[in-house]
């Protein structure tokens, strides 16, 4: 996957064709940022486009020529198609946003749904090839590529970074907690599945409940963002918590949402200097960003006595329509 950006013209044609595709990337999370908030106005569609692009470290992830980008851009298309109920391409997607792993592993749950699997299963299928290229190519053996990943000290990478949850609160508290994210985003993409299942029996549904997958992908980006090693530079996962917090402070205006909407745009705007290395605002960017994930599995992305009121507004205009065309 990596040689493909050597096609053309080496490492300066790799460099320019790496920040193309991330300028292209940051285009569509930002058309995401502003489709997801534009139901409050202007200025709130605003914000949604404008708040991904503001997050620090992208400058950090261009001026590296790091793939940061072009991952969650992929993640982003993968979003979109799985809205229109499109698994296979949605797989694809998935497969190629791999180049960086730690970004694009939490996002494999929407595709555990039951009518998705079959796109994590061409995603998987997709991998394994590149990956018997991979090692045929630089003539590496399965058994010893397997085998470094079992040797602990081959991992002191992985301690590297930003602080998570791991780090911060011991491998066993944060296990805890990451399985907690996990088992939640388990359960949302069950609710969401079923939900979709459950919708008109005469025609097969062309959209999911967008409300619902948005908070699943917010949780797909928090638990990646805590389970495993990242710098600075792959904040951009956030997003999608990022705009699933602003919805929800939006949608439910109080005090407690909107602080934690706020802070989830401090943590993520400011600049990577002020941060970078230190601990203590390492640990409260995490603390943010966990209680964002618990917030997002704790509502609702619409209200239930306004959907029932919708509900009674309609049958009640389409009676009435009724009646006035009955002889």
């Amino acid at each position: 996957m990596f040689g493909f950006f050597f096609v053309w013209g080496g490492s300066g044609g790799a460099w320019r064709l790496v920040h193309g595709l991330s300028l292209l990337s940051l285009g569509l999370i930002s058309w995401i940022g502003w489709r997801t908030l534009r139901f409050a106005g202007p200025a709130a569609g605003l914000l949604g486009a404008l708040a991904p692009v503001a997050i620090g470290g992208n400058s950090n992830c261009l001026y590296h020529g790091q793939f940061s980008i072009l991952c969650m851009g992929l993640i982003s298309l993968q979003w979109w198609l799985l809205e229109r109920q499109r698994p296979l391409p949605a797989g694809i997607s998935w497969a190629l946003a791999m180049l960086k792993p730690q970004i694009a592993a939490a996002f494999a749950l929407p595709l555990l749904q039951r009518g998705n699997r079959r796109g994590l299963l061409l995603g998987l299928a997709v991998l394994l090839v590149l990956s018997g290229i991979a090692l045929a190519y630089t003539h590496v053996s399965p058994i010893r590529y397997v085998s470094l990943w079992l040797v602990p000290s081959s991992l002191s990478f992985v301690r590297a970074g930003n602080t998570n949850l791991m780090g911060l609160l011991g491998p066993w508290v944060g296990a805890i907690l990451t399985l907690t994210l996990l088992l939640g985003g388990l359960f949302l993409a069950r609710k969401t599945a079923k939900g979709r299942h459950q919708q008109g029996s005469m025609a097969a549904p062309r959209r999911v409940d967008p409300g619902t997958m948005l908070r699943l992908q917010g949780l797909c980006a928090v638990l990646g963002a805590l389970a495993a090693y990242h710098l600075n530079y792959d904040n951009i996962m956030l997003f999608p918590a990022q705009l699933a917090i602003l919805s929800l402070a939006l949608r439910h205006p109080g005090i407690w949402i909107g602080a934690l909407a706020v802070a989830m745009q401090v943590s993520l705007w400011i600049p990577v200097h002020l941060t970078a290395d230190r601990f203590l605002p390492q640990t409260l960017s995490a603390a943010i960003w966990f209680s964002v994930g618990l917030t997002l599995l704790a509502n609702r992305p619409e209200n239930f006595r306004t959907t029932l009121t919708e509900a009674a507004t309609e049958c009640s205009i389409n009676s009435t329509t009724l009646l006035e065309r009955a002889p």
